[in-house]
């Protein structure tokens, strides 16, 4: 959006070019059902990406979704979690239910009552700030959107660290010079992969300077 603001006249064609590779890079994601839904349910966002005037959207050239397409796959996923709770529901009156299920089960029955869903109240709030943790947002207002906090949780959980599988591909292809040319690095990326799963069980000895007999 930055860009968008920009006043230019000698590095013209340079913004242009990063809004096309913008574009290039962002659009396979943004029609991506998980992305979206996960842009609704970011306090810091909600519904406001999906609300951009026509002109920015035509100018940064990518084919955004609007308000009622993106609002409407988060009623999708809460329908689908709707159902589910159901059917603990139905588990509950056969006795085999925890406190925690119970608690939520105990919401659900308050929202059915209620002429709006969660999703109405929860868009409606004014969006919180940009510093904003939205992961301490959902601990905090799970018991007041129940549903929603559920699909917070699967669609704006962070995994465990995945640092050290990342720096293993991110390498490959740094080592694969010249004289190891007939190495794709592909295959390379396999073998570290490989000495990284066996450093993790215990059954390798990592030599000091690793790669220096290769």
């Amino acid at each position: 959006m930055h860009l968008l603001n920009v006043n230019t006249t000698v590095f013209e064609a340079f913004r242009l070019d990063l809004l096309g590779n913008l574009n290039t890079r962002m659009q396979p994601y943004i029609q991506r059902k998980e992305y979206i839904i996960a842009s609704i349910l970011d306090p810091r966002l909600k519904s406001s990406l999906f609300q951009l005037k026509w002109d920015v959207t035509k100018e940064l050239k990518l084919d955004i979704p609007n308000r009622e397409v993106a609002v409407g796959y988060v009623i999708d996923a809460y329908d689908q979690e709707m159902s589910l709770a159901i059917t603990d529901d139905s588990r509950r009156r056969k006795g085999s239910h925890n406190p925690r299920q119970r608690e939520f089960l105990e919401a659900l029955e308050l929202d059915k009552n209620q002429d709006k869903s969660e999703i109405d109240f929860y868009l409606e709030e004014l969006a919180s700030d940009q510093s904003a943790c939205p992961l301490e947002y959902w601990k905090i207002n799970c018991k007041r959107f129940p549903v929603l906090g559920r699909i917070a949780r699967k669609f704006l959980a962070i995994p465990a660290t995945s640092a050290g599988v990342e720096r293993i591909f991110s390498v490959s292809g740094a080592i694969a010079r010249a004289r190891r040319s007939k190495i794709s690095t592909k295959k390379i990326a396999e073998l570290l992969m490989l000495l990284f799963i066996l450093v993790r069980l215990g059954r390798y000895l990592v030599p000091k300077k690793f790669g220096s007999g290769c």
